[in-house]
């Protein structure tokens, strides 16, 4: 009889033996999985930052940069571009500024996720305050591909400080007001058909068709017989 139950609680001892055993080879193979991964990352973000280092090498020779051969990098690894070309932000070489609103766009290309895409829309509002005219007109007119929700209210903020800067900066973007709906900047809109700064015809344009999206009686009749 004690023999009966001694090989039972044996059998018992044996299989929780076993099942943690189980669960030791199951905690390595994930230790083992996540040091690779980080081990591969590590290894990309060292291959990015140099031909990252390579290409700004090239843009201050004035050599020609190829965004897309960034691509792979942006679809894997979006926080670290972001983070390594922060720099790139304010530098003085246009085509260097240039380069990294191109590759941060690029980013919203492979991403779903809203936060990130978020990111990109302010980076691309802030844009189109730069001081060359190229970088301000392909920020916005990239912004017009992104979602309504991408835009947070710090970028429709900075969208509504722009109104307040010359011509040749709310040019390229007042028509974004009235894709966001933003029916409360009617006023300012106003104000820029009074701007005597300019008498730009394409940029009154831009504001009536605004205006008028956004249900402006006098802007809708203006289109209307300007169509005419």
């Amino acid at each position: 009889m004690f023999f009966f139950f001694f090989r039972i609680e044996y059998k018992i001892e044996e299989q929780q033996i076993q099942l943690i055993i189980m669960h030791l080879k199951k905690t390595i193979l994930l230790l083992l999985i996540i040091l690779c991964g980080t081990h591969v990352f590590s290894q990309n973000k060292q291959q990015f930052k140099k031909q990252l280092k390579k290409t700004i090498e090239d843009l201050q020779k004035e050599k020609p940069a190829d965004v897309f051969a960034f691509d792979e990098f942006c679809k894997s690894m979006p926080n670290t571009v972001f983070e390594e070309t922060e720099i790139m932000k304010s530098d003085s070489l246009s085509q260097i500024r240039s380069f990294r609103v191109q590759l941060i766009n690029r980013i919203g290309t492979f991403t779903k996720d809203t936060s990130i895409r978020r990111k990109i829309v302010y980076e691309l509002v802030s844009a189109c305050k730069d001081n060359d005219e190229t970088i301000r007109s392909f920020a916005a007119s990239n912004l017009k591909r992104y979602n309504k929700q991408d835009f947070s209210h710090k970028s429709k903020q900075q969208l509504i400080d722009i109104l307040e800067m010359n011509h040749g900066f709310y040019k390229h973007v007042v028509q974004l007001i009235g894709y966001l709906d933003m029916n409360d900047k009617e006023k300012e809109l106003e104000g820029i058909l009074g701007d005597t700064t300019h008498n730009n015809i394409q940029i009154k344009w831009k504001v009536h068709t605004t205006l008028a999206r956004l249900g402006n009686e006098e802007s809708i009749d203006y289109c209307v017989n300007y169509a005419k």
